[in-house]
This record gives C-alpha cells, sequence and structure tokens, in this order.
C-alpha cells in the first residue's frame, strides 16, 4: 500500500507537474494576448488621435498660409497705392507751391497800423496811397482786409493784408 502510495504519488506529481507547467504556459500565453490586444487598441487610439490632431493643424498651417498669402496681396497693393498718393500729394505740393507764390506776387502787409471798431482798411490803404503820392484807382484793388494774428496774447495790432490785380502795381506801392 505504502508502495501504492508512493508510486501513485510520483505518478501524480509527474502529472501535475506537466498540467501546472502547461497551464502555467497557457495561462501566460492568454495574458500576454490580452496584454498585447490591449497594448494595440490604446495604440490604436493613440494614432486616431495623432492623426486628427496633425489634419487639424495642417489644416490650420494651410489656412494661415493662404492667410498670410492674401494679406501679402493686400500689402503689395497698398505699398504700390502709397507710392501713388505719395507721388499724386508730391504733384499736388508743387502746384500748390506755384500757386501760393503767384497768388503771393499780388500781395503785401501793412503792419502796426492802429486798429479801432469802426475802421475802414480800403479807406487806410488809400490814405496811405496818397501819403506816399501813387494813384491806385479802386478797381486795381481786389482786397484789403485785418488778417488774424499767430499770435493771440501779442499786443500788436492785426496787419492789413492788401491784394492787387497784378504784381507791377504792388511793386509800385512798395
Amino acid at each position: 500500500m505504502g508502495k501504492i502510495s508512493t508510486l501513485l504519488a510520483k505518478k501524480l506529481n509527474n502529472y501535475l507537474s506537466d498540467f501546472m507547467k502547461s497551464f502555467k504556459k497557457a495561462l501566460k500565453d492568454d495574458i500576454k494576448n490580452l496584454v498585447q490586444a490591449k497594448m494595440d487598441s490604446v495604440v490604436q487610439q493613440l494614432k486616431d488621435g495623432f492623426i486628427v490632431t496633425t489634419n487639424f493643424i495642417c489644416d490650420e498651417q494651410s489656412s494661415l498660409k493662404q492667410e498670410i498669402e492674401n494679406n501679402s496681396h493686400i500689402i503689395k497693393h497698398l505699398e504700390s497705392e502709397t507710392l501713388r498718393f505719395q507721388k499724386e500729394i508730391n504733384v499736388l505740393t508743387n502746384r500748390l507751391t506755384s500757386i501760393e507764390k503767384v497768388s503771393r506776387s499780388k500781395h503785401f502787409e501793412i503792419q502796426l497800423v492802429p486798429e479801432s471798431r469802426t475802421e475802414n482798411p480800403m479807406l487806410l490803404f488809400r490814405n496811405l496811397c496818397k501819403t506816399v503820392n501813387i494813384q491806385i484807382d479802386d478797381e486795381n484793388i481786389h482786397s484789403c482786409r485785418r488778417v488774424a494774428k499767430y499770435d493771440i496774447s501779442s499786443e500788436r495790432p492785426r496787419n492789413i493784408l492788401v491784394t492787387l490785380i497784378n504784381p507791377r502795381l504792388r511793386d509800385q506801392v512798395l
């Protein structure tokens, strides 16, 4: 009985040992397969997330690139418009300078004539012309008026600006 028991125990031990080895191997393979499947699932989710993210970034980059190109075209157009306007401004400035020069050639100012509320600048100018023995008809005088002061706080009287019909008359008076 003891021998049978020992023999049975030995056989069972061998059988159990083989069974445990195959069970461990099967368990190990199953765990490995489960972990591998889970890892594959997680990796696929990460890939999908990266694909969505990179597609979004590419779309945004394309959108920004297009916007930059549009803005670049707008800037070039505005630069050309600015140059055109600067040229026009220069032309108009030159014309204005020329016109002002011609206009000023008919003007002269009389300074330090005392002011009064009831004065007539035209009469003051005619009296001045009589004093210096210059004969100027009224139709040769385009305008005669007081001009605003540059410095409002100044005590000096406002100047009288006389505009004649041509520069030769102005030169005679001067």
